[in-house]
């Protein structure tokens, strides 16, 4: 029962997150045309980003026996958080450079930005990783979850800060994207 209140209140606290994220992109980058885009491009890596950890711990769970408890929701809950400052790092240049008139092009800014802003996205990652590293091969048991959680979801973060965020906005922009939108 305990269990199942703590994850419930989870997935409520990471809905409730979202919003508030969609909220805050959209009003601090309301000078760049399309902001609510960018807002729903950040939460759509940041739920890319959720489910590769979760999955990825179910699967390195079943081998190391891990289980979710609340050192998993606390990783999750900060691979969030880091997922999403990351991308907002992009998407402040994004925005810095459309201001400026870099490139007629979107899809131009949106490269020259992510090339402004990749070599600060990795050196964060790989230090951060590195001290990940040491606590899981130096440290115990009781923060194993969190360790592995975080050390998954840093690696998945950088990428779709990079990789995901800003194409998922070049694609919108385009009216390429399948669907209702």
């Amino acid at each position: 029962v305990v269990a199942q209140e703590t994850v419930r209140n989870a997935a409520i606290a990471v809905v409730i997150a979202a919003v508030g994220i969609l909220i805050y992109i959209t009003w601090a980058f309301r000078a760049v045309p399309n902001s609510f885009r960018m807002g729903n491009a950040a939460i759509l890596a940041t739920v890319h980003d959720v489910l590769v950890v979760v999955g990825t711990f179910s699967i390195i769970g079943k081998f190391l026996s891990l289980e979710i408890n609340v050192m998993f929701i606390i990783g999750v809950l900060t691979v969030l958080g880091y997922s999403v400052h990351d991308t907002i790092v992009v998407f402040d240049r994004i925005r810095e450079n459309t201001t400026r008139r870099v490139s007629r092009e979107l899809e131009t800014t949106i490269n020259i930005s992510i090339m402004e802003t990749i070599g600060r996205s990795f050196t964060t990652s790989i230090t951060t990783l590195l001290v990940i590293t040491s606590l899981l091969l130096l440290g115990g048991g009781t923060l194993q979850s969190l360790l592995v959680t975080l050390f998954v979801g840093i690696i998945t973060g950088t990428y779709s800060s990079i990789a995901i965020a800003s194409q998922i906005l070049v694609v919108w922009e385009r009216g390429e994207w399948p669907g209702p939108f």
